[in-house]
């Protein structure tokens, strides 16, 4: 098949594939009305509807404008308040015997917001030819199909409605992609560079200002989280995030201004104490330095004063690390019991001393456990996505909260199945990098800002080695976000209809 034919069925296919998944989420929505498992709420409190408010705002200046509803849409992805989605139908994704039931909406904003775009900017004029003979292009669609007869093997394999549902609410993995590839391809959104980077900087600064608010008012100010992302979550993009602008910024791309910024967030994350976001920092410091000095002794520069731009948000964070500190962050407690290669679990294999630091290093090495279990259960497959904390149990888990994997590749591999969940994160993780070396010298349709965010992608990637962040819907959309302008920095010529 030719570039040409595959480029005309590519809009009919991708829609297709989302009507079939919309309309199981309606279908097992209205059907499931009277179920337990299904929550439709009609009462809502003042943060659900202040939500609500900023996010029909967003849809009337949206369709105002495009380059609005391009800064908005950055927003909506990655920063406003999840409890948005309490307005649509959601169902239970804890545990039956958990100590606190947990809904997830089938269909959530970014949905909805994504969805209008699309209808409201098609545009057949605008439309991009993809080329079949890149990499990233054949990547991608491979992706999309990998996801999708996982999901449809799930579907068949698991026929009652309470489990269909939960893999059609999670199978926001393939609708972001679809979504999100049908709006830049057939829309003008591609051509606003600095709307896309004003809502990046807008979103950034509300999630800061959410994370705040929602600890001193709402949670405890001993350790700051968000009432959207938690604690490492929103620690781990922030600090994805600051690296960015930290690397454009010594690049002399945007102004030494935005370093207020960085020195935000890095105050920010060192709140949140989240270990493995502050070692990320100081190790991308770290490194910027040693490129430093390496620079400035190759080429015999003298030292400059706008050097110490380097140092400053560096010590910072180490200062804050040190100062901070406690038995929770103190390297003086991580002590091994034991290491014993004859066992077959990992919580057995490593014995951690129990005490606060490690308190979390063993909740992890179970969790792994549980996954390993799932994977070995179901290596092709997986057990279907959004089911793993419903029935985490079954696979030898023993905690009643809502749970996560810890780990992006075993998160993806055991709800998807291995080479799924593989490829997810490859695509997701490093095709946005490998697409930058390979193209850093081509000519490009992304603003210099812009092209940089494959930085994002690959300090999330370090992140999801201890935390989960493509199961956080915002933060995959955000990274499905930077993958798509990817694929499209690939892709340069116009379509000509």
């Amino acid at each position: 098949m030719n570039n040409a034919f595959l480029n005309r069925k590519i809009n009919t296919t991708l829609i297709s594939v989302l009507i079939f998944i919309y309309l199981g989420c309606v279908g097992l929505s209205a059907l499931s009305i009277e179920s337990s498992n299904f929550l439709y709420k009609n009462q809502f409190d003042f943060i659900e509807i202040f939500s609500a408010v900023i996010f029909i705002i967003s849809i009337i200046f949206g369709f105002k404008d495009i380059r609005l509803y391009v800064f908005f849409m950055v927003f909506n992805i990655l920063a406003l308040p999840s409890c948005v989605d309490n307005f649509v139908p959601s169902v239970l994704i804890s545990a039956i015997n958990d100590s606190k039931q947990i809904y997830f909406p089938m269909i959530t904003h970014i949905d909805i917001y994504l969805v209008i775009g699309i209808i409201k900017y098609w545009d057949k004029s605008e439309g991009f030819f993809l080329d079949f003979r890149k990499l990233e292009t054949k990547l991608f669609f491979w992706l999309l199909l990998f996801l999708l007869v996982s999901i449809a093997g799930n579907i068949f394999k698991h026929n009652n409605k309470y489990d269909i549902s939960l893999i059609l609410s999670h199978s926001y993995h393939l609708r972001y992609l679809l979504l999100l590839m049908l709006l830049f391809r057939n829309t003008s959104v591609i051509k606003y560079k600095k709307p896309l980077f004003t809502g990046v900087l807008v979103a950034v600064v509300f999630l800061i200002f959410e994370s705040f608010s929602y600890s001193y008012f709402f949670y405890s100010p001993s350790r700051l989280t968000s009432g959207t992302l938690g604690h490492n979550v929103l620690a781990n993009i922030l600090t994805s995030i600051c690296c960015y602008f930290f690397f454009i910024i010594i690049r002399k791309h945007i102004s030494l201004k935005y370093l207020l910024l960085v020195l935000l967030i890095i105050c920010t994350v060192v709140l949140t104490k989240t270990r493995s976001a502050i070692f990320l920092l100081v190790a991308y410091f770290l490194f910027e330095l040693v490129t430093h000095i390496v620079f400035l002794c190759k080429h015999k520069t003298k030292f400059k004063f706008y050097y110490l731009f380097f140092i400053v948000p560096l010590l910072m964070c180490i200062s804050f690390f040190y100062f901070t500190q406690n038995e929770r962050l103190s390297f003086n407690n991580f002590k091994i019991e034991k290491i014993n290669f004859s066992e077959t679990s990992l919580n057995k294999i490593i014995v951690l001393e129990k005490n606060d630091f490690n308190a979390s290093l063993v909740l992890r090495l179970n969790h792994f456990q549980t996954s390993l279990n799932m994977i070995n259960d179901q290596p092709l497959l997986g057990i279907g996505p959004g089911r793993w904390n419903t029935y985490k149990q079954t696979y030898g888990s023993k905690e009643l909260k809502l749970m996560d994997s810890h780990n992006d590749l075993l998160a993806t591999m055991s709800q998807y199945g291995v080479i799924p969940g593989l490829f997810l994160c490859f695509v997701i993780c490093f095709l946005p990098v490998l697409s930058f070396v390979k193209m850093r010298k081509s000519p490009s349709i992304l603003s210099d800002n812009l092209k940089y965010l494959f930085l994002v992608s690959f300090v999330m990637t370090f992140a999801g080695l201890t935390n989960t962040g493509f199961f956080k819907h915002q933060i995959y959309g955000f990274l499905s976000l930077i993958l798509i302008l990817t694929i499209f920095n690939a892709n340069q010529s116009k379509l000509n209809k």
